[in-house]
């Protein structure tokens, strides 16, 4: 109902209500333990190995004897496995809990919720219909994950700067094809909010204008909406304005998206990987790396068996949380796949690394042989003029690939494209090519590179 009392408003109190709601926002973010965790933080980064891990155990102890006390699901399922909160001061023994799926969740969503504690909102994922989780998260909890944010905002220089936000929520009125104003303000948080569904050749100098002249600290964007807005000034040889970084989210940022970003605004990319679940936080730092940050919670990365997959393996992510009181997720099937690093950094923080965000289980394509292939975008390497590309695995041996062309493409290019992905696929895959004049979003604005639609064949859950 507010969303369609906001979209009948004149821009004028749309500027108004974004401001309204953006005092509102910055008092739930940053008050209350916001600060404290804040400090926190800027000290723990800096601990031993050793130190982090004895933090580590605190925290688990702690949220494990709140989950058993508050929350029926978890003190049932302590009793079943014979364990006791205080016995995970010893990590491993976390592994005798089983481990807990988004359809679980779904289902004991009432006994899940912890009992008494106060200031509850609630959140959604994004999702397909009927698989969206209505996730309730305290305001204390939430001003904890900001802090955390607010840490990785300082790795990247722009702590406390300005930022503009390209996102999904729906700014502006889909009736707008080429709107005057494409951004509204938000004073309270020094924010400009742009809107990712109105990115256009007819409405990129309004963008570039608008961007220019507020000149942010920083671009808070889904990767897809930042790098078509960057192919478009590339293209239209319009000016871009130079913030001192760029924050990703929400999406697997691809090699040649981080390249055009970094080619047409001059900031590097520091992307970061979370969830509305509040499960887990990945970020980059200073050097490039990705790095959990062991204090929002635990992330073990597992084989199809379930053990502990080896640094340079493909596994699949599983999160205890911290950070949320009102719903404690231990031990919980994110549905993403990640590859871990060997330990060290630069950056000189003792903190897991992660080599790489492979992205959902979801979307990763099923060869004929039975091997699981994630990212592909190195088959899509070498200056081709496509400007976004989508492929789809219909069955186990079909791919459709999906392309929306740039200027001088000719179907060669489309099939040197499915060549490469037969290199990474089998050459047992029958590829189809196809130009389609755009490739549309989720219901929540993010662009899917990789779909496996052999998933909702099963009825698996195909987006989280």
């Amino acid at each position: 109902m507010a969303g369609t009392v906001y979209a009948a408003l004149p821009s004028s109190l749309q500027h108004l209500a974004t401001a309204i709601y953006g005092v509102r926002m910055r008092w739930i973010r940053n008050s209350g333990s916001h600060r404290s965790t804040r400090a926190m933080l800027e000290r723990t980064q800096w601990l031993p190995a050793d130190e982090l891990g004895e933090h580590q155990r605190g925290e688990l102890v702690r949220i494990a004897s709140h989950a058993v006390r508050a929350s029926p699901f978890w003190a049932k399922r302590f009793r079943d496995a014979g364990l006791q909160p205080e016995a995970l001061r010893d990590l491993g023994q976390l592994r005798r809990l089983p481990l807990l799926d988004k359809k679980t969740v779904r289902d004991h969503a009432d006994d899940l919720r912890a009992r008494g504690v106060d200031r509850v909102r609630t959140y959604y994922t994004s999702g397909t219909t009927g698989t969206a989780l209505a996730v309730p998260i305290d305001d204390a909890s939430r001003q904890k994950n900001y802090a955390f944010f607010a840490r990785a905002l300082s790795w990247a220089g722009v702590e406390g700067g300005s930022s503009a936000t390209f996102a999904g929520r729906p700014i502006l009125r889909s009736d707008e094809p080429e709107p005057k104003t494409v951004w509204r303000w938000n004073p309270a948080m020094r924010n400009r909010l742009f809107s990712s569904y109105h990115l256009s050749a007819a409405n990129a100098p309004a963008y570039s204008g608008a961007l220019c002249a507020f000149s942010p600290d920083y671009i808070d964007s889904y990767p897809s909406a930042v790098a078509t807005l960057a192919r478009l000034f590339r293209d239209l040889g319009l000016p871009a304005p130079r913030p001192r970084a760029m924050i990703t989210t929400a999406e697997t940022l691809l090699d040649q998206q981080r390249e055009l970003i970094l080619e047409v605004f001059g900031a590097p990319c520091f992307d970061q990987y979370g969830c509305t679940e509040q499960a887990v936080y990945i970020s980059q730092c200073e050097a490039g790396t990705y790095h959990v940050h062991p204090e929002y919670g635990i992330v073990e990365i597992l084989d199809p068996d379930g053990q502990p997959a080896a640094p340079g393996e493909k596994g699949e992510l599983v999160c205890t949380s911290f950070t949320n009181y009102a719903l404690p997720l231990l031990r919980y099937r994110i549905g993403d796949v990640a590859v871990a690093g060997e330990p060290g950094c630069s950056c000189k923080r003792a903190f897991p690394v992660i080599r790489e965000l492979v992205g959902r289980m979801d979307d990763q394509l099923v060869t004929p042989d039975g091997r699981s292939v994630g990212r592909l975008d190195p088959a899509f390497k070498g200056g081709l003029p496509i400007r976004e590309a989508q492929v789809l695995q219909k069955s186990s041996h079909e791919v459709l690939l999906r392309i929306v062309a740039g200027p001088g493409y000719t179907s060669q290019d489309g099939e040197s494209v499915a060549s490469e992905l037969i290199k990474r696929l089998s050459p047992d895959m029958r590829i189809t090519v196809e130009t389609v004049p755009s490739i549309e979003r989720t219901a929540s604005g993010k662009f899917r590179a990789v779909v496996n639609l052999m998933n909702r064949a099963t009825g698996k859950t195909s987006e989280h």
